[in-house]
C-alpha cells in the first residue's frame, strides 16, 4: 500500500502537476487509487487555492508598506522642497546683486566717458590757447613789431612803450593763466580718471564673483528641482498604485463580506467534532473501516442511502477545491474547510457548485444520485484531515436524522 508521499513522488516522477485539475487529468487507469491521488494533490499547500482573506491580508500588507514609502517620500519631499526653497531665494539675492554690481559698473563706465570727454575738452582749450600763443608769436615776428626789451632800449615815445608793454602784460598774463587752469584741470582729470578706473576694476571683480554667485546658485537649483520631478513623478507613482490597492482592497472586502472564513463565527473546524450536522437525510448503509463487500481495502468513509435527489448539503462552510466527475465516485464535490480538513460528497446526479465557489454552512452543494457505477441512489461522504481519512460518525452529531 503506497502512502501520500510516496504517491506524490510517483506523480512527480512522471511529471504531472499535482493539483485538483492535473489530478483530473492523471491517467488513472495505471493507478487504482484516483481518489487518494486526488486528495494528496489537494493536501499540497501549492494546490490550495489562496482565500479571499489571505489574499486581503497580504493586500493590507503590501498596502502598509506602500503607504510607509510614500509616507517617507513625502516628507523628503518636503525637505527638498524647503531646500528649493531657501536655494531659490539666495539664487534670486545673488542675481538681485549681481543686477545692482552691473548698474553701478555702468554708471562707473558713463561717469569715466564723461570725464574723458572732458578731458578731450581741456586739452582741447589748451592746444588753442597754445595755437593762439604762437600765432601771436609768429604775427609778431612778421609784423617786426618791437619786443618788450627792444621798447625799454630804443628811444621809442615814453608815452607809447608804456601802452605796448601794458598790452604784453596783459596778453601774456591771461594766456599763462588759462593755461595754468587748464594744466590742473588736466591732473584733476588724470587723477579722477585712475580712481574711476580703479572703481570699474573692482566692480569688475565684483560683477565677476557675483556672476559666479549666480551661476552656482543656479546650478544648485536646477539639481534640486530635477531631483523633486523625479520625487514628485515617484510620489505620484506610489500614490496611484496606493489607489489601485485600495480599490482592490475594496473588493477583496465585498468578496470577503460574502464568504466564510476557515474560522465561521469565530469557531474552528477542529472544535466542532462531534457537533456537525449530517450532508443528508438517510440510512447508513457502509460505515467507515468496515470492509468493502467487494473485498479489499475498508470504508474510509460512508455512504448514506438516501432518495434520488435529495439535497446534499455543506456540513461547514469552506471553499470548492474540486467538482467534477472522478473514476469510482461519480460526480464529486469537495470542499475546503481551512487548518487542512476537507469534506466529500460522491455519486451526486448533479453538482450545484463549482471550483472557485465559496459556502456557507447548510448551503446546497449537489443531489443524491447513483454516479460512478453504484446500484441505487446514495451518498458517498468523507471527511479529511490532509490525506488522513476521519470517522464521519465521530464528527457528525449522533441524534441527527439519518
Amino acid at each position: 500500500m503506497l502512502n501520500c508521499e510516496q504517491m506524490r513522488l510517483q506523480i512527480r516522477r512522471r511529471g504531472i502537476k499535482l493539483s485538483p485539475l492535473s489530478a483530473l487529468r492523471f491517467n488513472f487507469n495505471r493507478s487504482p487509487l484516483p481518489l487518494f491521488v486526488l486528495i494528496c494533490s489537494l493536501s499540497l499547500p501549492q494546490a490550495r487555492a489562496e482565500a479571499p482573506s489571505d489574499a486581503l491580508s497580504d493586500l493590507k500588507s503590501k498596502i502598509e508598506n506602500l503607504r510607509s514609502e510614500l509616507s517617507k517620500e513625502r516628507r523628503e519631499q518636503k525637505k527638498y522642497e524647503q531646500k528649493l526653497k531657501q536655494i531659490e531665494k539666495k539664487s534670486a539675492l545673488a542675481w538681485h546683486k549681481l543686477r545692482e554690481t552691473q548698474a553701478e559698473l555702468k554708471e562707473t563706465e558713463s561717469v569715466l566717458a564723461t570725464l574723458r570727454e572732458n578731458r578731450k575738452s581741456q586739452v582741447k582749450a589748451a592746444q588753442e590757447i597754445q595755437n593762439r600763443i604762437e600765432a601771436y608769436l609768429v604775427a609778431t615776428y612778421q609784423s617786426q613789431l618791437p619786443s618788450p626789451w627792444q621798447l625799454l632800449i630804443g628811444e621809442s615815445n615814453p608815452s607809447d612803450v608804456g601802452r605796448f608793454l601794458t598790452y604784453y602784460s596783459s596778453f601774456h598774463t591771461q594766456e599763462l593763466e588759462q593755461i595754468e587752469q587748464l594744466h590742473q584741470s588736466l591732473i584733476k582729470i588724470d587723477a579722477t580718471e585712475k580712481e574711476i578706473l580703479a572703481t570699474a576694476e573692482n566692480l569688475n571683480r565684483l560683477k565677476a564673483q557675483r556672476q559666479s554667485d549666480v551661476d552656482q546658485w543656479q546650478q544648485q537649483k536646477e539639481k534640486r528641482a530635477a531631483f523633486l520631478v523625479q520625487m514628485n513623478r515617484s510620489v505620484a507613482d506610489k500614490s496611484e498604485l496606493l489607489k489601485q490597492w485600495q480599490a482592490e482592497k475594496q473588493l477583496l472586502l465585498d468578496e470577503v463580506a460574502k464568504t466564510p472564513s476557515a474560522m465561521a463565527d469565530g469557531v474552528s473546524f477542529a472544535s466542532l467534532r462531534g457537533k456537525l450536522a449530517w450532508p443528508v437525510e438517510g440510512k447508513l448503509s457502509s460505515r467507515f473501516g468496515s470492509v468493502r463487500l467487494s473485498g479489499g481495502e475498508a470504508w474510509q468513509g460512508v455512504l448514506i442511502e438516501a432518495p434520488e435527489g435529495a439535497d446534499v448539503r455543506a456540513i461547514y462552510a469552506g471553499k470548492v477545491v474540486y467538482a467534477d466527475w472522478l473514476r469510482g465516485l461519480g460526480l464529486l464535490i469537495i470542499v475546503d474547510h481551512g487548518g487542512n480538513y476537507l469534506s466529500l460528497y460522491g455519486h451526486n446526479a448533479g453538482l450545484l457548485k463549482g471550483e472557485g465557489d465559496w459556502v456557507q454552512k447548510g448551503e446546497l452543494l449537489a443531489s443524491v444520485g447513483d454516479s460512478g457505477g453504484i446500484k441505487s441512489p446514495a451518498l458517498y461522504f468523507e471527511i479529511r484531515q490532509g490525506a488522513k481519512p476521519l470517522n464521519p460518525q465521530q464528527w457528525c452529531q449522533v441524534k441527527a436524522k439519518i
